[in-house]
């Protein structure tokens, strides 16, 4: 409903809720629910991009591999030691595209 009120939900073909699964982050339910959502099976082709460090458990236990927006308030430290090894640092918006 947000997403709409702000006008971003044409920016999102899939969009995973805390109602859509039993468990969540650090666990990988959500994370592959999108993915099977999406049609993707093969969860090394997904890229979770994230601020927290249970965004970077939860794409590690999912098997996807991981970025960490710079722009996070939550130590950088603490989430890159929690994340997929290989994971890349987002330094701005349009580097996601």
């Amino acid at each position: 409903m947000t997403l709409k009120h702000k006008g971003l939900d044409d920016f999102f073909d899939v969009c995973i809720c805390k109602e859509d699964t039993v468990n969540h982050k650090p666990n990988p339910d959500p994370l592959i629910t999108a993915a099977k959502k999406a049609g993707i099976t093969d969860m090394s082709r997904v890229i979770y991009i994230g601020d927290a460090a249970v965004d970077a458990m939860c794409a590690k236990n999912a098997g996807a591999d991981f970025a960490l927006v710079e722009w996070s308030q939550m130590n950088k430290d603490e989430i890159i030691a929690a994340a997929p090894s290989g994971s890349r640092i987002i330094r701005k918006f349009s580097d996601v595209l």
